[in-house]
């Protein structure tokens, strides 16, 4: 900690008048002179906060360096006397002794140049980039000016240190003459001690006090423009710092006193520029005084120094950092501007009073130095109301960031300093409840508004209105925990206190009323829910819709209690005036308004009063009309209730309009509403017969009718509604005839139907139900069931068979339905008979114990249907003479539920189990076996051994094959799952029978299945191309395409991946006029949908340079190569790997055209991106330390070359098989390498290690071989083998003619190469022949600036050929 000192000099004649003891005053003013040695040690002792620089003169050097050396506050000793040799000895024996001085002047400008080292830069200062840390410092600031302190803690620091005594008026004079406190201040603030500041803050707010009533004398009424300067020293650190934040903020930790004159802070700012590690600053202060930010003023005329031009600035006043300059072109001297920070910069807005503070304390105890101020403020500063108030308004602002605990501990603080059965203690228990209530815990909650009630209640002449938000917050807590009758008693209370403070109409009433209705209204006490709601809406006289309970809730809530109650007729009137209360909101909510026509239309229609639903229908239809689109099924249903209302009138035409509107609507969209159409049918024909058109009625009744007998059972009872409409109609044409026939019909399905006894009555339910279920309509079905089960229940025939069975049925629709909570229920009604049965019936027991493992399972009880299953394994192995040819269908049930649950373990115990039991029958059941094995193979895949997968997908195809022919659609699963599996496991060859059987297959299915078509061809074709059996791959990529454009249009980015594929087969083939065709295709696609395919687009010129290429066209391959880099540098991201492997081609295309300089640049890039984005060991850095080995090569740099060609094949042998292509590559360019050195021995070697790789990994025709034939047949050229020469180049053109296009090019090298050898060995008319036909392949496969085509030329010369 660093602290102010005092000189004091010790001699026995010095006194106060001396005038060197003046003169030294110019260099501090606590300057103190003593001629007694015990009182200089006592004085010193006294001087704690202090350090003490000695001046010892005549005879007390001797005597009072004992005493006072190793005293704590003594800092350094100077020695005044004549003789300087009489007390060298002594500096050696005394360390704090500096020096020894003869005379007065000198031990001046010692002292003079000593004086910043006893300071010890007491300023501390703060540079800030944000305004993270500087927030602190304000907010301190705020709080030490915004609190009204008591002075008991200043008074008493006073009394221990001084005893002068304090004026807030003196308070400048006081702190620039470092005269009581000022010492303590500076300490404090340096030091941040946070309890010290405190105890020091009235000081504090007096002296900024006190700058800010100079100020506005001084300043107030005319701006002025001046600069004023403060001399300081930094470290080199700090310095850096305040380079380093041009135009940040600097803050300074004290008040800041600065000096107009210039000369004498420059002056002072020099004196630390000696010392290695400090830099002399001179601070320049830009003032306006109209800025208001900053508080500083003159105080010239208080200060006891000469200078007249002081300028004063106010605690932590803040600057910004402008211009920073070196002075007189020294390092360690600066000039830096500074200019007050503007009033809008201020972090924080004016407030008053407690407010303020709160919000101050709040913000900054966020921090662990506020949480320190907090604690010291609240110890020392604060009387009790202050603190509550406080933590009142704390609690408020944390609760606001939703920090609930914190609210909580505020409260809770408060309560600990409160007296018992105070307004505020209950205050602050009401205060701890809210923030319960606010967090969902309401039993907390309550109690603590208990705990806030009691107190108010035991405080007399309690204000009504504190026990109205009591009474009120204990209701809504109890009716938050479903305590109804709790709420309601705390209700009436509240209502009791509220009579007597306010008028019926006043929002309280209104609000209780309605709550006490919402508590009846939980507990079904209607009609007394229905008197408090409807005195809330007699008395709401407020039409917003904001207040509540508005009056659209109000008349919501009667309108529903109304019809609980049967009170139709209130609940139509309420429903009224629900409307006219909705339509006075704009905009209207159409849906709001639907919801309250279609209620008033099912009360009308409960009053059988059609005419007043027709007109509410309307207003829903014509509503509707506005939201839905024509064809919408909801208009067709409103439609037709509106006709049946209308038929209701009589008013047939019109009903007929808004019947056919439906069917119109019904009719297109037959497939998916087929059960509608019949309604609509049948009701458009009543609608004809009513309006005696009987010949167009009967016309619909059997377009109903056939769709009928083409759905229904001839047992469905709906037919009986179709057959009396015909009779009907056919009675009213007297076409008697037809009608007796129509009529028998219904009568004699009647007669089937129709009960005579109970238990036949069950059993037509039950088959009515079983037959439904059957047909899929369940709902009908259960509407049955449900009658049966009336029945049953109603005569207690529970242990009928049929009893039983109605009970499995109804579980059984309810199951198809997902309502397995209620299959649940009648499936548990059927087990408990069956297992009640007596005898036992173990089929029907088994069956049950295996329905309800199935509704278990689809409730996710995996746990409980597993174990009803083992019970039916259990019955059936204990019973040989029930059924076993099911009981693996049990085993793969359990397997299934423990695979849902991920217990691959046991699943398979599970499936063995069941395989087990099929496998050791002699004959097993085939479809049983697929199961196993299928579901063997999906497990396998899921924990990826993708080989056994593999083995039990082709077992379980093997068992489909024995199942069903060749041409069932059923095998295409299994053929799906084996090619995926293939896929995965890299293995197009294995892959391609299965390709070829899935295809046939698909192929034979009607209608055709072209999505499962178009992806089989792709994959077929993408295999074929691994292959690299070109031909057919382009085949299957070709149909495939051909059903992609039937889903897509031509232009779409669907179709650039075929054309893609496409095009690489062109090219893999040789036609590259067709490869540049779909590749350009692929560009005008992509130029189409800019700019989220840019990389797509920079792939696709990518591909066309290749093309270029190939076909001898350099130039535009380079244009297009440069193409691609341009678009994937602009792509956002930049693939950067793509382009590197751009660059590698484009580097491989230069290296072609002779570019070496430029290929060496690219491939230099690539290496680059590679080296930064790849690990130490992968393939593609190996292949670009590989393309630049062969550009070195070319440029003749082979050492260089080769050490490239050596680190690829040292990074590829270390991630890759010895037989791997990529090392046979390697060996190839460094045979290339060492061929062009001359070395053709090493050239040869890695020639054949070349080739011997290929052999092993390609087939015996692949174009590869052909490359490494070349080569040796080169080599051995070179080395005048002729005979090997031919052998080898003889083997590459063997395999270009089979596999390539005659006009490959490749065909022409060959045919080049084979005419050199022959010219070599004197074959003339042989060397003649092959370069003529290499020649003619050229010109009409390469451009004519071809380098090759230009050396074809040059060898069919006859002179070369002689040559």
């Amino acid at each position: 900690m660093k602290r102010d000192f005092i000189l004091v000099w010790l001699d026995e004649t010095i006194d106060e008048t001396d005038e060197t003891l003046i003169k030294f005053r110019g260099i501090t003013n606590t300057v103190k002179a003593i001629n007694d040695i015990d009182v200089c040690v006592q004085f010193v002792r006294n001087s704690e906060l202090y350090r003490i620089v000695l001046i010892i003169s005549g005879s007390f050097v001797q005597k009072g360096i004992p005493l006072l050396h190793d005293l704590q506050q003594v800092y350094e000793i100077y020695i005044l006397a004549k003789k300087k040799e009489l007390y060298t000895e002594l500096m050696k024996q005394w360390s704090k002794v500096k020096d020894i001085y003869v005379d007065n002047n000198s031990l001046y400008e010692a002292l003079y140049q000593n004086y910043m080292e006893w300071v010890g830069n007491p300023v501390a200062i703060h540079i800030f980039n944000a305004n993270t840390k500087i927030k602190f410092y304000q907010l301190l600031k705020d709080i030490l000016l915004t609190i009204d302190y008591s002075p008991r803690h200043f008074h008493q620091l006073q009394t221990e240190n001084s005893t002068e005594t304090y004026l807030s008026q003196m308070s400048i004079w006081l702190y620039i003459n470092n005269r009581l406190h000022t010492p303590l201040l500076c300490q404090a603030l340096y030091s941040m001690n946070i309890e010290m500041i405190v105890k020091v803050a009235c000081f504090i707010r007096d002296l900024h006090q006190q700058i800010v009533e100079l100020h506005s004398k001084q300043f107030g009424k005319h701006q002025q423009n001046f600069t004023t300067y403060f001399g300081h020293v930094l470290s080199k650190n700090e310095f850096n710092q305040l380079k380093a934040t041009k135009d940040g903020l600097i803050s300074f930790q004290t008040f800041l006193l600065t000096n107009q004159t210039r000369q004498i802070s420059l002056d002072f700012a020099r004196r630390y520029k000696q010392k290695d590690d400090h830099i002399g600053i001179l601070f320049a202060i830009r003032i306006n005084s109209s800025i208001q930010s900053i508080p500083f003023a003159n105080i010239s005329h208080v200060s006891s120094t000469s200078s007249r031009d002081h300028i004063l600035f106010s605690l932590f006043s803040t600057f910004r950092i402008q211009k920073i300059k070196r002075l007189e072109n020294n390092d360690r001297l600066w000039h830096v501007d500074l200019i007050p920070i503007e009033k809008e910069e201020v972090l924080f807005s004016d407030k008053n009073g407690i407010n303020r503070l709160a919000s101050l304390l709040a913000e900054i105890i966020q921090t662990d130095e506020g949480q320190k101020l907090f604690d010291v403020l609240f110890e020392q500063t604060f009387n009790d109301d202050e603190k509550i108030t406080l933590y009142y308004q704390l609690g408020s602002i944390r609760m606001k960031e939703n920090k609930y605990t914190e609210v909580i501990q505020f409260y809770e603080k408060s309560i600990k300093i409160l007296p018992k059965n105070s307004l505020k203690l209950a205050n602050s228990y009401k205060r701890i409840g809210f923030v319960y209530h606010h967090i969902n815990n309401y039993t907390k909650a309550l109690y603590y508004a208990e705990k806030s009630l009691k107190i108010l209640q035991n405080i007399p002449s309690v204000d009504d209105e504190a026990l109205v938000v009591a009474y009120n917050f204990i209701s809504v807590n109890h009716a938050c925990l479903d305590n109804y009758s709790q709420a309601i008693e705390s209700l009436e209370k509240l209502l009791e206190i509220i009579r007597k403070i306010y008028q019926p109409s006043h929002p309280s009433f209104i609000l209780t009323w309605f709550n006490i209705g919402r508590m009846y209204g939980y507990l079904g006490e209607y009609d007394k829910a229905i008197l408090y709601h409807a005195a809330a809406l007699e008395h709401q006289q407020d039409k917003s819709f904001s207040v509540l309970p508005n009056r659209i809730l109000l008349c919501t809530n009667l309108a529903e209690l109304c019809e609980k109650t049967g009170r139709v007729a209130y609940t139509i009137v309420y429903n009224k005036a629900l409307l006219e209360f909705l339509q006075e909101f704009r905009p209207v909510n159409c849906h709001d308004l639907i919801r309250v026509y279609e209620k008033l239309v099912g009360l009308y229609e409960q009053l059988y009063l059609p005419a007043h639903a027709f007109l509410y229908y309307e207003k829903i239809f014509n509503l509707k009309k506005m939201i839905l689109s024509p064809n919408d099924i909801d208009l067709a249903v409103c439609q037709i209730s509106i006709a049946q209302t209308l038929i209701k009138m009589k008013q047939y035409k019109k009903a007929l309009s808004y019947a056919q509107n439906a069917m119109e609507i019904y009719e297109k969209m037959k497939a998916s509403n087929i059960r509608k159409l019949i309604d609509i049918y049948n009701l458009i024909g009543v609608i004809y017969a009513l309006d005696d058109n009987h010949s167009t009625a009967v016309s619909f009744f059997e377009k109903a009718l056939k769709i009928q007998e083409r759905i229904l059972s001839p047992m469905n009872n709906t037919l009986i509604h179709s057959y009396d409409n015909l009779f009907t109609s056919y009675l009213a044409m007297d076409q008697i005839e037809k009608a007796t026939f129509y009529f028998e019909k219904s009568i004699d399905l009647n007669r089937e139907i129709d009960p005579y006894d109970c238990f036949s009555l069950i059993a037509d339910f039950v088959s009515i139900g079983r037959l439904l279920i059957q047909i899929k309509d369940y709902e009908k079905a259960l509407v049955h069931l449900k009658d049966a089960i009336t029945v049953i229940e109603g005569a207690e025939y529970f242990d009928h068979p049929d009893c039983i069975e109605a009970y499995n049925i109804i579980s059984k629709a309810y199951y198809e339905t997902g309502d397995y909570p209620n299959a649940l229920k009648y499936q548990e009604k059927n087990h408990e008979s069956v297992i009640n049965l007596s005898p036992p019936d173990y089929e029907s027991l088994i069956s049950s114990y295996d329905d309800m493992g199935g509704i278990y399972g689809k409730l996710n009880e995996n746990e409980k249907a597993i174990s009803f299953y083992k019970k039916a394994i259990e019955i059936k192995q204990a019973n040989p003479s029930v059924d076993q040819s099911d009981l693996p269908l049990f085993h793969i049930k359990i397997g299934e539920l423990l695979e849902k649950d991920q217990d691959y373990a046991n699943v398979f115990i599970a499936y063995q189990k069941g395989l087990d039991l099929l496998q050791n029958d002699l004959s097993p059941d085939l479809t049983y076996l697929f199961s196993f094995f299928a579901k063997f193979g999906s497990l396998y895949e899921q924990i990826e051994d993708f080989t056994n997968a593999l083995l039990c997908y082709k077992e379980a195809l093997n068992m489909q094959l024995k199942l069903f022919t060749v041409d069932n659609s059923e095998l295409l699963i299994t053929y799906k799952n084996i090619v995926r599996l293939y896929d995965n496991m890299n293995q197009p060859l294995q892959v391609l029978p299965y390709y070829e059987k899935a295809i046939n297959l698909i192929e034979t299915i009607v209608p055709v299945q072209h999505d499962n078509l178009m992806i089989f061809y792709l994959k077929m074709a993408m295999a074929l191309h691994t292959l690299e059996d070109y031909a057919k791959a382009l085949i299957f990529y070709e149909k495939s395409f051909k059903i992609q454009r039937k889903y897509f249009r031509t232009d779409t980015l669907h179709l650039t991946k075929c054309y893609t594929n496409i095009a690489r087969i062109h090219y893999n083939m040789g036609d590259y006029v067709k490869a540049l065709t779909r590749y350009k295709d692929v560009i005008a696609i992509n130029e189409r949908y800019p700019p989220s395919n840019d990389l797509d687009l920079a792939n696709s010129f990518n591909n066309i340079a290749t093309v270029h290429e190939a076909i001898g066209k350099y130039p535009q391959a380079f244009s297009n190569y440069q193409k691609a880099i341009d678009i994937n540098r602009k792509a956002i991201p930049c693939d950067l790997l793509n382009l590197a492997t751009i660059y590698n081609n484009i580097g491989l295309l230069s290296n072609k055209m002779g570019e070496y300089s430029q290929a060496y640049s690219y491939y230099q890039q690539a290496i680059e991106i590679r080296e930064k984005n790849l690990p130490t060991l992968d393939v593609d850095l190996a292949n670009s330390y590989t393309g630049f080995g062969v550009v070195l090569t070319n440029m003749n740099e082979y050492e260089t070359a080769i050490l490239y060609h050596e680190e690829a094949l040292r990074i590829l042998e270390s991630i890759l098989p010895s037989t791997h292509q990529y090392l046979a590559i390697t060996y190839n360019n460094l045979g290339v390498t060492y061929k062009k050195m001359g070395e053709y021995t090493k050239a040869l070697y890695y020639y054949e290690k070349d080739l011997e790789i290929l052999k092993a990994n390609l087939s015996s025709n692949h174009p590869d071989l052909t490359v490494s034939y070349n080569n040796l047949g080169g080599i051995y050229f070179k080395m005048k083998n002729y005979p090997q020469a031919l052998t080898y180049h003889r083997k590459a053109l063997e395999i270009r003619q089979k596999i390539f296009h005659p006009k490959h090019p490749a065909l022409a090298q060959s045919k080049n190469n084979l005419g050199l050898v022959h010219a070599a060995m004197n074959n003339v008319s042989k060397a003649m022949r092959f370069h003529k036909s290499a020649l003619e392949i050229a010109q009409r496969s390469l451009s004519i600036d071809h380098p090759d085509l230009l050396i074809y030329k040059e060898n069919i010369k006859p002179t070369k050929l002689k040559s």
